[in-house]
């Protein structure tokens, strides 16, 4: 087993605290500004994760940035 210092495991032990609670929130039957605003922030990140992920398979065919 290898060792993890202290402020990483707390860091990765709250990052794991916010997850659950966006996805209590999602996981609501009803619609609230909450909810939406959640789904909007998600939404958000993985339409820039995927556009990064597009522009490095770019660059490494050799296209223009």
């Amino acid at each position: 087993m290898s060792n993890v210092s202290r402020s990483v495991y707390q860091k990765v032990k709250e990052e794991n605290k916010r997850l659950i609670a966006d996805i209590k929130i999602m996981s609501q039957e009803s619609t609230t500004v909450e909810k939406i605003e959640c789904i909007l922030k998600w939404r958000e990140k993985f339409k820039k994760d995927d556009e990064f992920i597009g522009l490095l398979h770019d660059v490494i065919k050799g296209g223009k940035l």
